[in-house]
């Protein structure tokens, strides 16, 4: 017996050998790994411990506030907040984050908005900036989300953060809020929904006529092809004149013809909407001719357009059939999104960049400078910082034109109060992390779970993580224990 591989190395089978030689490991002898109290016996499966709390990172220690623990009796105990019970549809590991998700409830129930309208998010992305986002979308709210530049190069996250506003809301990078105008027009479209006035079809007859006969002007069919005229003027030397002339009209011949003499006004007295859908319609056709490879013959619009100024053309116009296609005899609008709706107020969760700079140009002491000194202290702020100072200087200022509240949550902001989280704040939070059965919750996180319980080392791993990282992503590092 001898075997043979695909390569055709031919090499003998070793003595005794059959294919009972290398038997299956135990655990799949029986139709899979043990499952149980079974896998005790397997030496090679290795069964995860049974976690007792969750910590968020804080500094260079796990966090005994932001911590969740498992009671003997099933119940969950927040380090902030106490037992909480038992919580069915919310993960341990989950419960951990309830601060910050109840921070978000608490700036968007401070903006007092019994009605929905427009809400402006800064620092989209940081914990409780991303709760009060959600939840104020979930109320029916048009939120326009601006992500700090530390997380608007994550493409992925931007999707993320734009499906969880609901239209007309939307997820923009702070550097947008830098421009002011640009900024404010977006505002103004949120608010007040986008204009369009019902469609009149005879603007495309019109537009047609103009530019065809334009076209033919430019590329008459007394050229080979439909080209400039500068292609058939001789550059090169006298021995070459002889034959340029065949030589290019050969070239040419590949391409398309140029338009035959149209006369205008009997065109704009042949040409009605029917005929301009018929002539349309011969287009997606014959590009998917093109695309396939399908022989597709010669094809030349211009000769369309002659036709019908002749009264020519026969075909009908077809049914509207792709709902990707273009329908020139539609005269209604399509449905747009709804208004968002009158300013509610703006929510600042303060990113590392803005801190940053607040603490650069709070220890100047600034209202003791001259205007010189100011802005000598604002050439020495990095881009970041400085971006995020402006975008947040824009927002403070949308809040004093349209005299909504303006609400910090999750840190700081000179002349501000932050938020103070209440009960009910805390049991809406609970209420929008629940897992419904489908998968679904009105609260959603981006989560790094290290498991220390099984693995010591990954305690100190997420400390370095959550430290190290210059370019962290906007997730939150939890850490389990047993």
């Amino acid at each position: 017996m001898r075997y043979t591989d695909d390569d055709g190395l031919d090499e003998p089978t070793p003595p005794n050998y059959n294919l009972e030689s290398i038997p299956m490991p135990p655990s799949y002898k029986e139709g899979g790994p043990p499952m149980g109290e079974d896998a005790t016996d397997d030496p090679a499966y290795y069964r995860r411990k049974r976690i007792k709390s969750a910590h968020m990172v804080e500094g260079l220690k796990l966090s005994a506030r932001d911590s969740a623990t498992v009671t003997e009796a099933g119940t969950i105990v927040h380090g902030r907040y106490g037992d909480l019970g038992v919580l069915d549809g919310i993960p341990v590991e989950y419960a951990a984050l309830l601060h910050p998700a109840a921070e978000g409830a608490a700036a968007f129930r401070s903006l007092g908005a019994t009605e929905p309208g427009t809400i402006v998010v800064y620092g989209a992305s940081q914990p409780a900036g991303l709760a009060a986002t959600q939840l104020a979308s979930a109320a029916g709210n048009a939120v326009v989300a601006v992500v700090g530049s530390e997380h608007n190069g994550f493409d992925t996250l931007m999707d993320s953060i734009n499906g969880f506003t609901k239209e007309p809301g939307c997820c923009v990078p702070e550097e947008l809020a830098t421009l002011k105008k640009n900024f404010y027009e977006l505002l103004e479209s949120t608010m007040k929904g986008d204009k369009c006035d019902a469609i009149d079809t005879e603007t495309y007859l019109s537009d047609f006529v103009t530019n065809t006969l334009d076209y033919a002007e430019a590329f008459p069919n007394t050229r080979p092809a439909a080209v400039g005229e500068h292609y058939l003027e001789f550059w090169g030397m006298d021995k070459d004149r002889e034959h340029f002339r065949e030589n290019m009209d050969a070239y040419l011949d590949q391409f398309t013809k140029g338009s035959p003499p149209i006369n205008g006004d009997a065109l704009k007295a042949k040409l009605n909407i029917d005929i301009y859908k018929a002539m349309k319609a011969k287009f997606n056709p014959q590009m998917t001719k093109v695309i396939t490879g399908d022989p597709h013959g010669e094809f030349n619009a211009a000769d369309f357009v002659s036709d019908i100024s002749e009264g020519k053309w026969e075909d009908p116009a077809p049914e509207h059939t792709s709902m990707y296609e273009f329908v020139v005899d539609r005269k209604e609008v399509a449905e747009l999104p709804k208004s968002g709706g009158p300013m509610k107020g703006c929510i600042v969760n303060p990113t590392p960049e803005l801190m940053n700079a607040i603490a650069k140009l709070g220890s100047l002491k600034l209202p003791q400078k001259t205007l010189r000194e100011k802005a000598e202290a604002l050439t020495f702020l990095s881009d970041g910082e400085r971006n995020a100072i402006t975008a947040v200087t824009t927002i403070v200022q949308v809040a004093k034109d349209h005299n909504v509240p303006l609400v910090v949550t999750g840190g700081s902001l000179p002349g501000y109060k932050s938020t103070e989280v209440t009960d009910e704040d805390v049991q809406e939070a609970l209420s929008a992390m629940d897992i419904d059965e489908d998968g679904s919750s009105r609260l959603n996180y981006f989560v790094q779970v290290y498991r220390a319980g099984d693995f010591p080392i990954y305690e100190q791993y997420a400390i370095h993580r959550q430290n190290a990282e210059r370019l962290a992503g906007p997730r939150q590092f939890v850490v389990t224990k047993s």
